[in-house]
C-alpha cells in the first residue's frame, strides 16, 4: 500500500487527529488486529520500514483498556514496542466490527536504546562509587591504625607487653596482629642465637 493510499485511508478515518506532520503514531487495523495503514511516525518508530500488513501483536501493541473500545473515541494509553524501543503513549481509540483505530496524542514514557544505555551506566556509576566508598572506609582505617602505632605505645620493660586503651597487657605480636593485621613469624637475631644457643655455629 501506497504512503499516499495509506495516508489517505487514514484521513478517512480519523480526519481530527491526522493532520499532515502528526508527529506521534498513528494506525487503523482490521478487527483481527492486522494493521491496515498507518501515517509515516509509525513508519520512523519502526526504523524506515512500513508496519501495513502486520500483526498488532508483532507491533507490540498492548491496550490498557483494548477490551472497552467502542465507536465512540475513547482516551487510554497503549505500549508499542520494536526492536529495542518502547514507547507508552496516550491515545485516542476507538472501534467497530470491522477497524480498529487508534492514534497517539502525547508520549508518556519511552525507553529506547539511548535510555537503556543511560540506565545501564547509571547502574555501573553506583557500583564505582560504592566500590570507592569501601575502599576509603579501608583506607581511613589503616590511616587511624598507622596513627595509633606512631603514638607513644606503653610497653613493659621486661617482657615488651603492650599495654591497651582498656588496661589489659598483651604480647607485641598479639598487638600487631589486632591493631594491624601483620602476620607475624618468629625467629632469633645473631645475638639472642649466642645468647640462647651458644653452641650453635
Amino acid at each position: 500500500m501506497s504512503d499516499h493510499l495509506s495516508m489517505q485511508k487514514l484521513s478517512d478515518f480519523c480526519p481530527d487527529y491526522l493532520e499532515h506532520g502528526h508527529p506521534y503514531p498513528a494506525f487503523v487495523a482490521a478487527s483481527d488486529g492486522v494493521i491496515l495503514s498507518h501515517n509515516d511516525a509509525l513508519r520512523q518508530f519502526c526504523g524506515g520500514h512500513g508496519a501495513c500488513g502486520w500483526s498488532m501483536e508483532a507491533l507490540g501493541v498492548e491496550l490498557s483498556l483494548g477490551a472497552t473500545l467502542s465507536m465512540q473515541w475513547k482516551t487510554t494509553r497503549i505500549t508499542l514496542r520494536h526492536g529495542e524501543q518502547r514507547c507508552l503513549y496516550q491515545v485516542k481509540g476507538r472501534r467497530d466490527s470491522k477497524h480498529i483505530e487508534i492514534v497517539c496524542i502525547a508520549e508518556v514514557e519511552a525507553n529506547t536504546t539511548a535510555l537503556l544505555e543511560m540506565t545501564a551506566l547509571n547502574n555501573e556509576l553506583v557500583n564505582l562509587t560504592r566500590e570507592l566508598r569501601t575502599r576509603n572506609e579501608a583506607l581511613e582505617k589503616a590511616h587511624r591504625m598507622i596513627r595509633d602505632l606512631r603514638e607513644l605505645l606503653p610497653m613493659c620493660a621486661g617482657c615488651h607487653s603492650i599495654r591497651d586503651e582498656g588496661g589489659t597487657w598483651h604480647p607485641v605480636a598479639d598487638y600487631l596482629i589486632e591493631h594491624t593485621g601483620t602476620k607475624v613469624s618468629h625467629g632469633l637475631c645473631p645475638a639472642c642465637m649466642k645468647r640462647y644457643y651458644p653452641d650453635v655455629d
